[in-house]
């Protein structure tokens, strides 16, 4: 992976991606590697722990991500990596919000949030938790 200042990006898909949201990732400072589509939270969480990530963004379009983001984190768990944070994005209704921080979710970036917006937090937050790291990793699971 190529890094870009404190940051490596891979994107890897259980779903399909906008290749705008690719673009914008990129030149905010994160190299994007997709990954293939349609993964299980186990196939995704494997992925983030072969590609040695800090973070994972998953977004949920198909209203399951009260079972799939938690069952994410679950999967993480169990491979040992519980301390990769998981973060939410998409079409997730506020009342929804308690479950999946109760669950494990390091944020949650709902319908309008702008990509800066959404990348600034993430940044904040990851250098924040890692900050004796060089390189921070960072896999994005768009949609689940």
């Amino acid at each position: 992976l190529v890094t870009y200042g404190l940051f490596c990006l891979a994107a890897g898909y259980c779903g399909w991606i906008e290749h705008s949201l690719i673009n914008q990732e990129t030149i905010l400072g994160f190299d994007v590697d997709v990954g293939p589509l349609f993964q299980t939270p186990a196939e995704a969480a494997q992925q983030a722990v072969d590609g040695d990530v800090h973070c994972i963004g998953a977004s949920s379009l198909a209203a399951g991500h009260l079972t799939l983001i938690p069952a994410l984190i679950e999967e993480l768990a169990k491979l040992g990596r519980p301390d990769i944070l998981v973060f939410a994005g998409g079409v997730i209704p506020p009342q929804d919000y308690d479950a999946l921080f109760k669950a494990g979710i390091a944020d949650i970036f709902g319908p309008g949030t702008r990509i800066p917006d959404s990348a600034n937090r993430v940044s904040f937050i990851i250098r924040s938790i890692f900050r004796s790291e060089n390189i921070l990793r960072v896999i994005f699971v768009l949609p689940i």
